[in-house]
């Protein structure tokens, strides 16, 4: 499931989440990342054979790197 990030402020349907603040370009490397497929895998709950549930309540469980000028870099 990729994650996109948006420069062109495009408009979305209700099926989509749309994060918005500081560092959200390294927030989506993040979310691509095999890291955080791991993380997917082990908090957020099935829905039938193949599916997962996206929901908020499951990424905010997700500890996310706070990022210092010197991480930024």
């Amino acid at each position: 499931m990729p994650f996109g990030w948006d420069t062109q402020k495009f408009m979305t349907n209700p099926k989509c989440f749309i994060i918005t603040g500081s560092n959200t370009a390294f927030l989506t490397a993040f979310l691509n990342s095999l890291l955080f497929k791991f993380c997917f895998i082990d908090n957020f709950p099935k829905l039938g054979e193949q599916g997962r549930e996206l929901n908020k309540i499951f990424f905010d469980k997700i500890p996310v790197l706070q990022l210092t000028k010197d991480t930024e870099k």
